[in-house]
Order: structure tokens, then C-alpha cells, then sequence
């Protein structure tokens, strides 16, 4: 019970953590650091044991940990225990000396559970305008929230979520947010005050309290931090002066995403309301959930005398296990600013932190600046962006909401959508996208089998040409199978071009018994790679998507680069983080890369975005594979730092109008592959280099096809059936063109 576990000390488990032994040491860095894989979570959680040395340049020692371990992107926090001997105050932490402390306006916090099982909102109030720390202590004695006893984190985590459940218990009074430092003016390595880095630029002008300055805080046991991100995505530094441990939850940057759009379903009412509803900090999730749903999280646990640091969108959550002070400011690193040409922030609350971040772009990021700068502040994209949803209509009905991401999932509707698009040609989730709108007629039935047009180059992403006399596209456990589908390795009269092997004229369709998704067999994952001991036992086909066992892992699928549902998925890896993505999105996306893409297709590695720094030998050892030694390589990479103009958020998958991108002085039209698709804009294959292209509405909708091409073409509504192009009629220039610029169409 609570009660039992009630100390008036801080107790438990306020031991040091231990120093690296042989054991445990991490070698991969010439830092000491240990990685805990441990704990309850189910990400890495590193802690960092600088010496002397390396602590006087606080900006070099975070390029060392980032750049070395890429903690930056697997870690939402890590923790840093300072070296031996290391003290930022030499007098201690009596109430004789810090007794009289005064502690501004102190919450009181209130728990109330939320729409879903294990979801909660933080609410607080003012306590007094003001307090003592000797008073606070006081508070916590009487109402028993000194500390808790416990030896094990689960034990006393256990109680914790339990205290959620209970009525007429005290609410703890949280002294956060004062300003003020408790260091000795004469310390030099790791002052907050004097961290040197480039977030230093701000104080030129006006300080931004907690930010620029320190803040202090006075816990006590069941004060909280909710789940967020730190104000525009900036690094965070924490040290815990004196008392007990604070428990920390995090996730990786690499998964916020996903993270962001969980809670956006499990708080759909706060989301609506504001786009970075999570820096509000008031919303608490279980980790329960987090795992239920895939969701990549770690553990730690801060003791006395030791700094926690959170990253750029590394989102944490916490508490304090009992009495105890903690110091923290914001920093940041020239990483920071590829985070901060993006960043979402909130302008609903009056005290919502905002930083001009063209002052870092101009200064560190010169060659960027001109086209970011118009972009975000040019008068004609803020009405762009206000009035996207109203000009989406225009072209076609708005996006249904079931589709949107970060709105619950209601497979029911998404079953229904994927059955009318499998009716439609070309009867393939995959293939439609990539065709006209005037394309996909109705027919009422799927066939067994249907045209396809996605072609083998697109899944390697590679010159078609390269194929003819190069044996090393093929894996070696891929190769007597296309041996006997080419009718021997002799060939003779029976046997089939790597063109008919690859791209055949008709593939047989697939529809999943679950969601009803359809595709053409070559334009998905091989099932004898992800559901062998369903085709052996001769069940009905389901997508990789379904065959999974829990009902809320399937339902809470979405697509990594885009922001719709309904499509054909497959499982995918950004970084370490694993997901899954549409295939039609993965097939634009140039640093996506396929697993075996001539045969599985059952795996995508997505190239995680510069800012990440991701170095993984998994991804690396993939695409030095001669199968993508002529690969298309990630270009425009300032798209990362844009939003949709479609769906108004960002995202990697976003590909840029090619013939905007043409013209010069022109605002390029910037869009997810689906939203784009959903709204009537054209995506193209083409020809190696480019591939996959999008143009938007801004440009005339004309079709150019080479001749020979295998076309569809109803000449009764000039939709596309099919046929083949036999030739050309020449059209007359329009005034003003030169007499050569006459496309023939």
C-alpha cells in the first residue's frame, strides 16, 4: 500500500548510478558511456561518464556524444553523470542555507483520467503567490508525500499509475518555473549559465526565463512532467541538485511521429483545437500503451548529482519519486536549427514560448535562407496555408476524415474505401496512384488479373536499360527461382525476357480478407517472406498489415511519409525505428530503399532525414548492394523543412511540382504523394533519373506518351482504356511560342 511505502526521507532508490565496468562499458565511443537495454522500455536508454576533460567544452562533449553514438535520433533523453569530485555548490543543500529559497506561484496538480483506458490530463492551479522551500517540505510531510520506499523503479512506477485511480488522495504542490540558480558563481564546467552554446545568440535582445535563463524546481512525490517536447524543439539540460530520483520516460526523435499522432488520436478534441497541442503539457499517457501500439520508449532514472538532456523532438515524461531540486535550463546546436526551420509551435497560449529562428538561418544557414525565408514568411503562402482545405475542394470533395492520421482509425470506413478502389482500374492500390483520375473507371468487379504499370526500376530505383547484361540485380536465394520462370538457363524458344519475368503485361490480383486492399501480385511484398505458414496451410491472402495478431496493432497502422489512411502498406525501418509505409509512398520516396526489391518487397529501409544523423551500418550495407550502385540518391532535401500545401504538416515523403521547381521566381507546390493524389494532381513515371514526378494544378493537364506506349483511351468521355499510341497529330503553336516549342501530344 502507499502508506507502507511512505518515508520522510528520501530514501530508496537514491543511490548513485554506477560507474562503467568491463561488462558493461561501451567501446564505440572514446567517451565512456553504458547502454541499458534492461528496463521496461523497449529503446536504449545511454548514460555518459565524462572525465575532467571533457566537460569544459559543453558543445564539443554534445557533438562527441551525438556524432559518435547517434544518440541524438535513438534517444529522447540520455543522462551524464559528472566525474568524480565534480560539485556545482560546496556548501550543500541544508534548510540553514537554502531553507528561505523562495519558490514563485506553486501548482497545485490535479489528475483526471482521460477519454481512453491509462490516458490522464494534468489541470493546475496557484497554490500561494508565493513559498519557502522549508514550507514545501512541510506541505509534503503532512499530506505523506516526502518519498516512497522501494528499491525496484517498477515497484515504485507501479504505484505511482496506481495513485491515478484512487480518490480523496492529497494533490502535490509542484514549486516549477522559478528563476534562479542554485551554482556556485566560481563553477565553471557545466553551468547552466555558461554552456557557450549558440542559443547564447539570443541574449543579445530580450532573455526568454527558462530558456535563456535557469529555472528552478521543488518537487515532492506524484509531481509531474507531462509528455512534450521542449519549446521549439530545443535541447534541454537537468540537473538534479538534492533529494529523490526523478523517473523519466522518452521517446526517439525517429518515432515522434508516430508518437504525435497517437496522442492526436487519444486526445482528438485538444489536437483539433491546436496543432502543437503537446506543448501545452498536459497530457499523460501510460507506457503500457506506447507498447500496445509499437511505439519505441526508454527508461531513466535520474539520481542526485547527475544531468538528464533531452533533444530536439525528443518527447519525455516524468515524475518525482519525492522531495527533491532540480535546476534546468535550454541549449542548442547547429543540429538544432535543421529542427527549427521546421518547427510547429503554438500560438494559442499568451505564455507560448517563440523564437525568431531567421536570425540562426541567415547566420548558419546562408545558402538556405532566401528560399526558406519566402516560403514561411511571405504573405501569399500564409493565405496558401490558411486556405489549403478550401482550394483542396475546388478540385475534388474534402479528404474524408478517416483518412487523416491523426484522427482514430475506423477500419470499417477504411474496408469500405479500399473494396471501391479495388473495383476501380487498374484494380491495384499500388498502380492507381500513379495514374490519371480519368484512368481509374469503374468497372464494379475485380478481375483475376489486370494491366500493370509499376515497373521493376522503380522498386530499385535504377535505370530499366541496366538490366539487359547485369546478372547482379538478382540476390543469390532469389536466383533459381527466376531461372525457372525464365524456362531454363539455356533460354532456347521457351523462355521468357527479364521484361516478361519483371513487367509482364497482365499480373494477377490480390485482395486482402481483411481490409480489402487489392494489388497486383508483383506490386507488393512476396507473402512465402511474411506469412509462409499461411500459404502453406492455403488460407485467404492477407496483407502484411493483417496478418498481424493484434487487433490495435492493425488498426493503428499509418503510412511514416504521408498523413493518409487506406492503401497498400508494408512493414518499414527509419533509422531503428520500425513502421510501416504505403508502397506507392516508398516507391517516391528517393531515400527509400526496398529489401530484395525484385523478389520479397517486404521490407523498407527509409533514409532518415540529415538532421537525425544517421549513420546505420544496416541501411549503409543495404544500398552499397550493386543492385543500387546507380540508385537515385535523396535530392532537395530543403523539402524536409516545408509542410504540405495540402494537409498543412510536415513530413520527409514530400515531393515538389517539377515544373514549378522549372520556373524560375515560382512558389513550388509542395505535397505528400497521397494527399496530392487525393486532390486531383497528376503523378507521372518517368524515365531514370527522375522516375516518379508530381505536377500540380497550376500546370495544364496533358498527357504525354511515347510512342508504342500501352495506353487506355475511351474516345466516348477521353478517359484512358486500352490501346497502344500508333502516332502523332501535330498541334499549332500557340501566339507567342516558338514556331519549334509545338508539343506533339
Amino acid at each position: 500500500s502507499e502508506e507502507r511505502m511512505q518515508c520522510n526521507g528520501m530514501e530508496g532508490s537514491c543511490r548513485m548510478s554506477p560507474r562503467p565496468t568491463e561488462g558493461n562499458r561501451e567501446r564505440k565511443s572514446k567517451m565512456q558511456y553504458t547502454s541499458d537495454d534492461s528496463g521496461e522500455g523497449t529503446s536504449s536508454s545511454f548514460t555518459f561518464y565524462p572525465t575532467t576533460e571533457e566537460i569544459k567544452n559543453f558543445s564539443q562533449m554534445m557533438e562527441t556524444i551525438e556524432k559518435e553514438t547517434h544518440a541524438g535520433s535513438r534517444c529522447g533523453v540520455i543522462k551524464i553523470v559528472p566525474p568524480e569530485g565534480w560539485k556545482p555548490r560546496k556548501k550543500g543543500y541544508t534548510n540553514n542555507l537554502i531553507g528561505d529559497t523562495k519558490i514563485t506561484r506553486p501548482v497545485t496538480e490535479t489528475f483526471m483520467s482521460g477519454n481512453k483506458q491509462k490516458c490522464y490530463t494534468k489541470d493546475v492551479t496557484v497554490y500561494k503567490t508565493q513559498l519557502t522551500w522549508s514550507d514545501l517540505q512541510k506541505y509534503a510531510k503532512n499530506k505523506k508525500l516526502s518519498g516512497v520506499r522501494g528499491e525496484k523503479r517498477e515497484d515504485i512506477d507501479k504505484l505511482m499509475w496506481e495513485c491515478f485511480q484512487k480518490e480523496n488522495l492529497p494533490n502535490p504542490v509542484y514549486g516549477a518555473d522559478t528563476e534562479g540558480s542554485l551554482y556556485d558563481e566560481g563553477v565553471e564546467t557545466l553551468n547552466m549559465a555558461k554552456l557557450g552554446t549558440i542559443l547564447d545568440d539570443l541574449k543579445d535582445g530580450a532573455s526568454i526565463s527558462g530558456v535563456t535563463t535557469t529555472y528552478l524546481y521543488f518537487g515532492m512525490w506524484r509531481t509531474m512532467f507531462p509528455w512534450h517536447a521542449e519549446d521549439v524543439d530545443l535541447y534541454s539540460i537537468n540537473y538534479l541538485h538534492y533529494g529523490a530520483p526523478k523517473h523519466w520516460w522518452s521517446i526517439p526523435p525517429e518515432a515522434a511521429d508516430m508518437f504525435e499522432r497517437l496522442l492526436s488520436q487519444l486526445f482528438p478534441e485538444d489536437a483539433l483545437g491546436c496543432e502543437a497541442f503537446l506543448r501545452h503539457k498536459n497530457f499523460i499517457v501510460h507506457p503500457d500503451l506506447l507498447r500496445q501500439y509499437g511505439i519505441a520508449y526508454s527508461t531513466t532514472t535520474q539520481r542526485k548529482n547527475e544531468f538528464v538532456v533531452t533533444f530536439p523532438r525528443g518527447y519525455h515524461m516524468g515524475y518525482n519519486t519525492g522531495l527533491n531540486i532540480a535546476e534546468s535550463t535550454n541549449f542548442a546546436s547547429h543540429r538544432w536549427i535543421d529542427f527549427a526551420m521546421s518547427c510547429v509551435m503554438c500560438r494559442c497560449k499568451k505564455d507560448a514560448v517563440l523564437i525568431d529562428v531567421r536570425r540562426y538561418v541567415k547566420k548558419y544557414r546562408e545558402a538556405e535562407f532566401e528560399k526558406w525565408n519566402k516560403y514561411w514568411t511571405s504573405t501569399e503562402v500564409d493565405l496558401k496555408k490558411a486556405d489549403a482545405e478550401t482550394r483542396g475542394k475546388q478540385y475534388k470533395l474534402e479528404v474524408p476524415k478517416w483518412r487523416k492520421a491523426n484522427i482514430e482509425n475506423n477500419l470499417y470506413e477504411e474496408r469500405l474505401h479500399n473494396r471501391r478502389r479495388s473495383r476501380c482500374f487498374p484494380h491495384c492500390a499500388v498502380c492507381e496512384v500513379f495514374l490519371p483520375e480519368e484512368c481509374c473507371v469503374y468497372k464494379g468487379e475485380v478481375p483475376k488479373s489486370s494491366r500493370r504499370f509499376v515497373t521493376r526500376n522503380l522498386f530499385t530505383k535504377r535505370e530499366m536499360s541496366s538490366y539487359d547484361c547485369d546478372e547482379s540485380v538478382i540476390d543469390e536465394d532469389e536466383r533459381d527461382e527466376v531461372e525457372r520462370e525464365r524456362g531454363g538457363e539455356g533460354g532456347g524458344e521457351g523462355s521468357s525476357s527479364q521484361d516478361e519475368i519483371f513487367d509482364p503485361k497482365e499480373d494477377r490480383i490480390l485482395v486482402c480478407d481483411n481490409c480489402q486492399v487489392s494489388v497486383h501480385e508483383y506490386c507488393y511484398a512476396s507473402r512465402r517472406y511474411y506469412d509462409k505458414k499461411g500459404e502453406e496451410e492455403g488460407k485467404e491472402w492477407k496483407c502484411v498489415r493483417c496478418v498481424q495478431k493484434e487487433d490495435i496493432r492493425i488498426r493503428s497502422v499509418t503510412c511514416v511519409l504521408c498523413e493518409l489512411r487506406g492503401g497498400a502498406y508494408v512493414r518499414a525501418t527509419v533509422g531503428r525505428s520500425p513502421c510501416f509505409v504505403h508502397v506507392s509512398c516508398a516507391l517516391a520516396h528517393r531515400g527509400s530503399f526496398f529489401l530484395s526489391p525484385l523478389r520479397k518487397r517486404n521490407q523498407v529501409f527509409i533514409t532518415p532525414a540529415p538532421k537525425y544523423m544517421a549513420g546505420y551500418q544496416d541501411l549503409l550495407s543495404l544500398i552499397s548492394m550493386p543492385i543500387y550502385r546507380d540508385a537515385v540518391t535523396a535530392a532537395d532535401t530543403i523539402t524536409n523543412r516545408f509542410q504540405c500545401g495540402i494537409c498543412r504538416l510536415p513530413g520527409e515523403g514530400l515531393l515538389s511540382c517539377l515544373e514549378c521547381a522549372s520556373e524560375p521566381d515560382t512558389e513550388v507546390e509542395i505535397a505528400h504523394l497521397t494527399c496530392a493524389r487525393e486532390v486531383g494532381m497528376r503523378i507521372e513515371i518517368r524515365n531514370f533519373p527522375l522516375l516518379i514526378t508530381l505536377h500540380c494544378h497550376k500546370h495544364p493537364h496533358t498527357t504525354r506518351v511515347p510512342l508504342e506506349k500501352e495506353v487506355c483511351v475511351d474516345v466516348g468521355n477521353e478517359s484512358m482504356m486500352r490501346g497502344k499510341v500508333i502516332g502523332y497529330e501535330e498541334e499549332e503553336a500557340e501566339e507567342g511560342e516558338d514556331e519549334g516549342s509545338s508539343e506533339r501530344q
